[in-house]
């Protein structure tokens, strides 16, 4: 019997607003010998936002009609939520 098992690790830089994420993942034999081994690292994995920060990128790449959701819902977005989703509509030219 094989076991696969994943360890997952993150860090938070608080300064520069990023995630970085590493990942291991074990292929494990019944009697716990590691018979196969892989490591992904993603720097970064992901960029936090302010809700004004992530607008104003909206606004700056041409959006219009841009809403801030709370959460994954499409409940208005709460002053206090560090978790929203940003959409927005892109004005589409004629034949493009």
């Amino acid at each position: 019997m094989k076991l696969i098992q994943d360890m997952t690790q993150i860090e938070l830089g608080a300064y520069v607003q990023t995630h970085l994420g590493a990942n291991r993942i074990d292929v494990v034999l019944s009697g716990g010998a590691v018979v196969a081994e892989e490591l992904h690292r993603r720097s970064p994995a992901t960029r936090s936002y302010t809700q004004e920060g992530a607008k104003t990128l909206f606004e700056r790449a041409g959006f219009k009609d841009i809403q801030l959701f709370s959460e994954f819902t499409f409940d208005p977005v709460k002053q206090d939520d560090t978790i929203f989703v940003v959409t927005g509509n892109e004005e589409v030219q004629d034949g493009k």
